[in-house]
């Protein structure tokens, strides 16, 4: 699930999309996202935040030509460490395949980590 790993505030720019709408009884303000880079995997979509919270509810990514190919659904939130963390999501492919395909996913530790710095380049990556 590549959408599971995206960091919509590095990979979007986002501007409002138009007025509040609803999502589980919340209201949201809507977001339109735009690449900002050209080789992003996605070419843009939607985001609903929360405006109470300040939470993402949902988005909708699409592919480069505008068609629609995942949507994502921020279902729980809780805290761990003191910070706020997703601990649930749910990712629908709109493109295709079996009718309805979802996949949850559950977060259920997170933890702070130490990445060694040389994984960060292409050399170290290859001896991952």
């Amino acid at each position: 699930a590549d959408v599971s790993r995206l960091r919509f505030s590095e990979e979007f720019t986002a501007t409002v999309a138009g007025p509040p709408e609803t999502i589980d009884e919340r209201e949201c303000d809507v977001l339109k996202l735009s690449p900002k880079s050209p080789k992003s995997s996605y070419g843009g979509g939607r985001l609903w935040v929360d405006r109470a919270e300040y939470l993402a509810r949902k988005a909708v990514v699409d592919l480069v030509s505008g068609k629609p190919a995942k949507e994502i659904t921020f279902e729980k939130y809780g805290k761990q460490a003191g910070k706020t963390v997703l601990e649930s999501m749910t990712i629908k492919d709109l493109l295709g395949g079996p009718a309805g395909a979802r996949t949850r996913i559950d977060y259920t530790n997170y933890r702070a980590a130490k990445i060694d710095d040389k994984l960060l380049t292409p050399e170290g990556a290859l001896n991952f």
